[in-house]
């Protein structure tokens, strides 16, 4: 799933997998409905991730790993 946080006027593009969704949610359904539910659900926490992994480097784009939870 793709997400963009902002840093300032800067639009920062993020990436979490169906994996990464399913360890956060793990009776997550299959289906693309189940991915955006696990993300719903999590959002607080992953957009803490995306702060801390940002904060970290800077780069073009980042990718939320499960070792980033």
């Amino acid at each position: 799933m793709r997400f963009w946080g902002y840093d300032q006027s800067i639009e920062v593009p993020f990436f979490i997998g169906a994996d990464v969704l399913g360890a956060l949610q793990p009776a997550m359904a299959a289906a693309p409905d189940g991915c955006l539910s696990a993300f719903d659900a999590n959002w607080a926490r992953i957009r803490t991730v995306a702060a801390k992994v940002y904060g970290r480097r800077r780069s073009g784009s980042y990718d939320l790993l499960a070792s980033d939870f």
